[in-house]
């Protein structure tokens, strides 16, 4: 498993996906949400977690969700190479360097993730089991100041991943199919499902082959504990009080471990870093803490 950063091969796109603009499939999730599987990954108990209000969700500066707004910082420019490499360092690609691609961004909240990887120009899919947070991430992109071309990118949906599977695994037409999107993302999810194992083994159904799954998350670890969990959430008060459980932190060997089931190889595992005094993010050698892993379906 390599521990270092390493460059995507960019994958080239002959048709841009069509899914988010199905009317009928959405249809049908919005009756599937309502159908939640007995095997489901959602745990309801850590929905609820992130019923936050419009405000609460964008307060950039001093909301509960401030580090998440900080951490785009760090992902989005991760994601961005995980679709097109190094090609775009100088930013010669203009200002939608991700433009015809397509992403899915699993446990969106708030669409904090979402906005932003709409304003590089790709196809955005943001979904959540939580339909407060889905308001609050449709509410703010209808009133962004933002060109309205975003606000046709970038598409929301209350439903689990499995309601999504489901859906689209009915085609509704020669075109559709459960493999769309050029990059699927989890990002601050997965110490949050009910069963990580099925979790990432649906995250690669959604996946093209050749496409990326990237994941940022908390490595289980001793400092982990003392700072992601009790000094973040009772001493600096960064998130509300429980919404970690550090037995459900995930570890990168063991992460590696399960997307080589699941048919995916990891490319590369990166370090990053808080500073909950600054809500600054940076990237470091070490995962103790949070880290960064991007793996391409086979």
């Amino acid at each position: 498993m390599a521990t270092y950063d390493v460059t995507a091969s960019p994958i080239k796109i002959n048709d841009v996906t069509k899914i988010m603009g199905k009317i009928s499939l959405f249809r049908k999730i919005n009756i599937l949400s309502f159908l939640r599987r007995l095997n489901s990954t959602v745990d309801s108990t850590e929905t609820e977690k992130f019923s936050l209000s419009l405000k609460e969700w964008w307060d950039d500066r001093k909301g509960p969700a401030a580090a998440l707004h900080s951490m785009n910082t760090v992902r989005v420019p991760l994601i961005k190479e995980a679709l097109i490499g190094t090609r775009d360092e100088a930013g010669e690609l203009g200002p939608h360097p991700l433009k015809g691609f397509s992403i899915l961004d699993v446990g969106c909240g708030g669409g904090i993730l979402c906005e932003s990887l709409g304003e590089l120009g790709s196809d955005v899919l943001g979904i959540d089991p939580n339909p407060v947070a889905i308001n609050v991430a449709t509410t703010h992109l209808m009133l962004t100041k933002n060109s309205s071309d975003i606000k046709d990118r970038v598409k929301y949906q209350s439903c689990s991943l499995e309601d999504l599977i489901k859906a689209d695994s009915e085609p509704i037409d020669t075109d559709s199919s459960s493999e769309d999107f050029d990059c699927v993302v989890a990002s601050e999810v997965l110490e949050h499902v009910a069963d990580v194992d099925m979790f990432v083994h649906q995250l690669s159904q959604m996946a093209k082959p050749g496409g990326s799954v990237v994941f940022s998350t908390i490595n289980r670890t001793i400092p982990s504990l003392f700072l992601a969990k009790m000094a973040a959430e009772y001493i600096f008060n960064i998130l509300p009080r429980g919404t970690h459980d550090w037995n459900k932190f995930v570890t990168p060997e063991e992460l590696d471990e399960i997307v080589k089931r699941h048919s995916m190889s990891t490319v590369s595992v990166i370090g990053l870093g808080y500073n909950p005094l600054t809500n600054v993010w940076n990237y470091q050698s070490d995962t103790n803490m949070n880290y960064f892993l991007h793996a391409i379906k086979q």
